[in-house]
């Protein structure tokens, strides 16, 4: 992922100058994403970070959840906990394991049933 501004009438990215200016999304292909017009774009970047996308196995869902958790909290806590709940509840046992372990290191309870655990 990467964020783009207006500079002299073209498109550049952001960051444009730095090495690491690019968030890596390992959850899948998210396309389409429409995004409300009252949406803060924080909570559609920690949606797309946190959430299983088209052809996501569990292993890159474990890794978007490890790598991306703390991203996400920095655009959206609010958003990031929710997701991070609603993964524990629904989703495949290692995968609701690490959203349980994502949610502890952002110093949340994890409200699913034995903490996401098999």
């Amino acid at each position: 992922m990467f964020f783009l501004q207006r500079d002299s009438g073209v498109l550049r990215t952001i960051c444009d100058t730095w090495r690491n200016c690019v968030i890596p999304i390992h959850s899948g292909s998210h396309s389409p994403i429409k995004r409300g017009p009252n949406t803060w774009i924080g909570d559609s970047i920690a949606h797309i970070l946190l959430t299983r996308g088209e052809g996501c196995s569990d292993m890159e869902m474990i890794q978007a959840l490890s790598e991306g958790a703390g991203v996400a909290y920095s655009f959206s806590p609010n958003t990031t906990i929710r997701e991070l709940q609603q993964t524990a509840a629904h989703e495949t046992p290692p995968v609701r394991h690490e959203a349980c372990e994502a949610l502890g290191a952002l110093g949340h309870p994890c409200l699913a049933p034995n903490n996401g655990k098999p």
